[in-house]
């Protein structure tokens, strides 16, 4: 089961890639939560997912806020997944649930 199938029909998310070459292998699915990610990341991780938000928001956007609006809000919507290779079918099934549930109410 790929990690993208579950969110299908989820209007609070969108992924970033329609889809990746066959020999590309990421170690995270980058998603766009609509309510923000901050919300959800922390769910996660006290869950054991090792789920993040991109780490920081570049010091020029922050400088800017107005200018810089739509780059922030990205920013403040991205969620990174972990999808490498010691997680299983069962584990992305679970997580893919998971995530359905916390950004249900968008």
């Amino acid at each position: 089961m790929q990690l993208e199938a579950c969110f299908q029909g989820n209007e609070n998310l969108a992924t970033l890639f329609d889809h990746l070459p066959h020999e590309v292998a990421p170690q995270v699915m980058p998603l766009l939560v609509k309510q923000g990610s901050s919300g959800v990341v922390p769910t996660l991780r006290a869950r054991g997912i090792s789920a993040r938000q991109w780490p920081y928001a570049v010091d020029d956007l922050l400088a800017d806020p107005k200018e810089h609006a739509a780059a922030l809000d990205i920013w403040s919507k991205l969620m990174l997944l972990p999808l490498h290779q010691d997680i299983n079918s069962r584990q992305i099934a679970s997580m893919g649930e998971l995530v359905n549930r916390l950004t249900a109410g968008g």
